[in-house]
């Protein structure tokens, strides 16, 4: 899936690309109960981060943004927890942002565009597609694209302001690993990607469904 959205880039040549959290999963200091058969250590999980961002900036040639989610946050509790390793690991060091030159947002901040479009991971979730999306453009009052809940959904509002919009981003998770934490074979995310493409300060978003590993936009497929 990663190498048919690498391929898409590869066209696309955006001039900004967003990583909007969750990029690791910190599966290694976890509070929660770990599958002994999948256990990795926590330098295993920044070198795999490393080298996926290494690929991507092969890849992209203009701004990436990295903002980071609840699973990155997971890093930020356990050094709170473990105040003695305080300075000994940092999450832009280990993930060599500043060499590949990737802007970084903790967790809780959020990146706006032109005063128009608010990218962030998010902090809530709710049971059905797009609803989280509205209740993020009602709580922030401006156009939104999130990340979070692993799902593909997107909410439209217009008052006197003009038109604005809620976007829940997907994601582009191993969906075999939901058994581990909903003890069931079929899980309500989706995988995809949302294309911005702006004129000034108006945008357009195009939201890509990636079902089984195959998708088409703009007149071109992409399958293995």
């Amino acid at each position: 899936m990663l190498e048919l959205i690498f391929r898409f880039a590869k066209n696309l040549k955006p001039d900004k690309l967003f990583i909007l959290g969750d990029f690791i999963d910190f599966y290694s200091i976890s509070r929660f109960d770990r599958n002994p058969e999948r256990v990795v250590n926590l330098e295993s999980e920044f070198k795999q981060g490393r080298e996926l961002l290494w690929q991507i900036r092969d890849i992209i040639d203009g701004e990436i943004i990295f903002i980071a989610g609840n699973h990155e946050d997971r890093l930020r509790k356990f050094l709170w927890n473990n105040p003695v390793l305080n300075g000994c690991i940092s999450l832009e060091k280990k993930l060599d942002l500043n060499n590949l030159e990737i802007k970084f947002y903790e967790y809780g901040k959020n990146y706006i565009y032109k005063d128009k479009l608010i990218y962030t991971h998010g902090n809530k979730i709710n049971k059905y597609s797009a609803y989280t999306a509205k209740n993020l453009l009602d709580d922030l009052g401006m156009s939104v694209v999130s990340g979070h809940t692993h799902r593909l959904g997107m909410h439209y509002k217009t008052d006197y302001s003009g038109a604005k919009v809620g976007v829940e981003n997907g994601c582009l998770c191993a969906f075999e690993n939901a058994m581990e934490w909903f003890r069931k074979e079929t899980i309500d995310w989706q995988r995809g990607i949302s294309v911005i493409k702006w004129h000034e300060d108006r945008f357009n978003i195009q939201q890509i469904c990636i079902p089984k590993d195959l998708f088409i936009i703009y007149g071109k497929h992409y399958f293995e």
